[in-house]
């Protein structure tokens, strides 16, 4: 109660509102901003019954609902509310941007069975929260344009301010995530199979060492027409398992590449000459060149023309009943090049395109994985997954572009380099051949060395060999005459042939040095095989390419 303003008595609801010790303070000076205060006159007195209405609470409460709801307009990720009938009430900006929609009142009254790719999504979202509360999960939404998306939803059971029940949901779209993943998971498959791979290849190449180096000796040897053709096919037939091991070395980016500056057109010139020997009579290759300056990348020209080799093939396949293939080289800059997979800058582009059935989108998705084939036993699998292995070991990628009945593209880009074309050596007598020389070999396969010491006998030359590195050196210390070559494998069971090389060096300075290996690059690489001064033989070999090496490793000629 207050008289002439002034507070004479008060009771504790208004002292929790207006402070302690009220009495004789004039209660105007104590209001606070949010509370009310009306009078009552008592009648028969100047003193007035005050009655305070605290609104603060409200108004708190109402600025805290408003800020919630700022937060969630706000929120990177969508959040909805569904009614018990079905509809929504509620959508954030989010949550319209993720589906393609600019205005709430699009989605508003509508059903969530419209922003799926399978209308029965809401329902199984709904029986999964009835059940246990609260459920996530990820489906396919559709959106406004009708395209589909990967999402990722939570959703829980709540109450209105009636008391019936609502749905919120919160959502992510996991459409890039998923690509990482699968990528990742891809990447991963790759390489493992990328490790398997180089073991087997290792083995393998040992393997065909004697297979194809014997087969080489004995057609030089007095045979008879029928003995020397079945001669020829068992080194047909293990080139051609040598030809396969390479593949599948390239599919998972493990076997060793010469790169050396080239001009790209050129190069593809080179390759379309090729090509065209292989097509049929039905198919005509056309090549275009764009104009512009001269492209040059950092290749290894061989290893280019197997890949365009492997798109031809494919091309070709793809035509029964012919068509038209164009090879097309031109240059590429900027960002964004192969859907971003490519850091910015200047790239070499071939284009392999053909007027063929092209693929489904099933069939595009996996074209690139190894032992995946639509030609069944005709096909390896590996012809698209060596290539493009091919091309990231260069540091490009290789795209495509497919419609049924409308043809295939793939576009191969190649960084471009400043480097120099070296041009042509001036023309240098090869060493003489025959020119017996003291060899040592080192090799823990003994089917590889046998081999080996017999093919280097048949050039005249005198071997020893040794099956490790502690046989090697202590073979050296009985020989009168020291070695003029130590060819060595680049794995041995004691130890590694540059620790071999460095240890036969001391006892002989001017002994060259000749590696040879069945594995691929991961192995080489950590060791420094792959420097332009080390001279280095890939297994398998055959006996003259076996010679030749050992005649140009002695000669001191790379």
């Amino acid at each position: 109660m207050t008289r002439a303003g002034a507070i004479e008595r008060y009771n504790p609801v208004a002292a929790a509102i207006l402070g302690p010790d009220l009495v004789g303070q004039r209660l105007v000076d104590l209001l606070p901003a949010g509370v009310e205060a009306s009078a009552e006159p008592l009648e028969g007195s100047e003193t007035e019954l005050v009655y305070l209405s605290d609104r603060r609470e409200g108004e708190a409460l109402r600025r805290e609902r408003d800020e919630w709801r700022g937060a969630l307009e706000d929120a990177l990720y969508g959040y909805d509310v569904v009614d018990a009938e079905g509809f929504f009430t509620y959508a954030n900006r989010a949550y319209l941007a993720m589906w393609g929609y600019e205005r709430l009142e699009e989605v508003l009254g509508s059903s969530p069975a419209e922003h799926c790719a399978d209308p029965e999504t809401p329902g199984r979202l709904i029986a999964a929260v009835e059940r246990e509360g609260q459920t996530t999960q990820e489906f396919q939404g559709r959106r406004k344009d009708g395209s589909t998306f990967d999402v990722l939803m939570a959703v829980q059971r709540s109450q209105d301010d009636r008391g019936r029940p609502i749905y919120r949901g919160t959502s992510l779209d996991v459409t890039e995530l998923n690509r990482l993943r699968n990528e990742l998971h891809h990447h991963q498959k790759l390489e493992a199979l990328g490790g398997f791979a180089a073991n087997v290849a290792h083995d393998f190449n040992n393997l065909l060492v004697p297979i194809l180096g014997y087969a080489e000796l004995l057609q030089l040897r007095q045979t008879t027409r029928i003995q020397r053709e079945g001669l020829a096919q068992i080194e047909q037939a293990a080139r051609s398992a040598r030809d396969l091991t390479q593949q599948l070395l390239s599919a998972t980016r493990k076997q060793v590449l010469s790169k050396r500056p080239v001009e790209l057109r050129g190069a593809v010139r080179e390759a379309a000459a090729l090509v065209q020997r292989f097509l049929r009579a039905n198919v005509r290759l056309e090549l275009r060149e764009a104009e512009g300056a001269t492209c040059r990348v950092l290749v290894d020209p061989a290893q280019l023309q197997q890949v365009l080799l492997n798109l031809v093939n494919n091309a070709q396949d793809a035509m029964p009943k012919g068509g038209e293939l164009h090879l097309e080289v031109g240059e590429r800059s900027g960002a964004g090049l192969a859907g971003g997979r490519l850091a910015p800058g200047r790239y070499g582009e071939i284009v392999v395109r053909d007027t063929g059935h092209g693929m489904s989108p099933p069939v595009l998705e996996q074209i690139f994985d190894p032992f995946f084939t639509t030609k069944g036993a005709r096909g390896t699998g590996l012809g698209l997954a060596s290539a493009r292995g091919v091309v990231r070991q260069h540091e490009g990628e290789v795209v495509v572009e497919s419609e049924l009945g409308a043809g295939t593209t793939f576009r191969i880009y190649l960084p471009a380099t400043e480097r120099v074309v070296p041009s042509a050596p001036a023309a240098s007598p090869r060493p003489p051949s025959g020119v017996a020389a003291h060899v040592l070999v080192a090799d823990d396969d003994e089917a590889v060395r046998r081999f080996t010491l017999a093919a280097l006998r048949s050039g005249g030359h005198r071997p020893y060999g040794a099956a490790s590195a502690a046989s090697a050196l202590e073979l050296l210390q009985g020989l009168e005459t020291p070695p003029a070559l130590l060819l060595t494998d680049v794995v041995l069971t004691d130890t590694n042939g540059q620790s071999l090389a460095e240890a036969v060096r001391t006892a002989c300075p001017s002994i060259r040095v000749l590696y040879m290996s069945g594995y691929g690059q991961e192995s080489l690489a950590p060791q420094g095989l792959l420097a332009p001064e080390i001279d280095y033989l890939a297994k398998p070999f055959t006996c003259s390419e076996l010679l030749r090496r050992v005649e140009r490793a002695i000669a001191g000629s790379a």
